[in-house]
């Protein structure tokens, strides 16, 4: 129980990071994200 809400809990953080990359992409372009990377 504990388990699967922790890998829900996982996938939606992922997702709100990989949104906020784009986001941040799209803002201040390739070679600022290539440069935190």
């Amino acid at each position: 129980m504990f388990l699967k809400s922790f890998l829900v809990m996982k996938d939606g953080v992922l997702m709100i990071i990989h949104i906020y990359a784009k986001v941040s992409v799209s803002k201040k372009g390739w070679n600022n994200t290539l440069l935190t990377n």
